[in-house]
């Protein structure tokens, strides 16, 4: 089995291009790409919540009829499928769970980041509390789950970023 961390961190390591931080407008072509390379339209792939059940299973087809086995896929074209889905996976909660974009210096620092109001009490004031999450992490489990023939269940994903730690906060 494949360690797509390990991977990726080399390319990190090695400061190749692929290693780097994801801008949100590069983010953008990337979602484009992982449309193209799994053959589905952007009528299906609409960066929406609901499209990311989809996605999962459009993903557990792709691994099922191509692999990517280290000594079948290339390296490059293994890290670029990584960025490709950790860029899907942020942008659908930039657009629809209100994070921002935190692109970071690495590919392991990419961040959505979730800024909520925690209402004032009678004991405490009005606060902001800021959140973040990782999503290259999602996107390197994805890959092993696929290997294992899982359904990498990415509205999962969604739903815990976009609200069960933050209502668990909020109150």
């Amino acid at each position: 089995m494949i360690d797509p961390y390990k991977i990726a961190r080399e390319f990190i390591a090695e400061e190749h291009e692929l290693g780097k931080e994801i801008s949100e407008n590069e983010a953008i072509t990337l979602a484009d790409s992982l449309r193209a390379r799994l053959g589905e339209s952007t009528s299906l792939l609409d960066l929406t919540p609901g499209s990311l059940n989809f996605l999962s299973k459009s993903l557990l087809s792709y691994y099922e009829k191509n692999g990517f086995r280290e000594k079948e896929m290339a390296k490059e074209d293994l890290v670029l499928f990584i960025r490709e889905i950790a860029s899907y996976i942020g942008l659908v909660l930039v657009f629809h769970a209100d994070g921002k974009w935190d692109s970071g210096q690495a590919l392991d620092s990419l961040m959505i980041s979730f800024a909520r109001v925690k209402k004032a009490t009678k004991t405490k004031p009005e606060n902001i509390i800021k959140l973040s999450v990782g999503i290259y992490f999602p996107a390197y489990k994805t890959i092993t789950a696929l290997e294992m023939g899982i359904n990498p269940n990415l509205f999962f994903i969604y739903e815990n970023s976009k609200g069960a730690k933050l209502k668990e906060i909020l109150g």
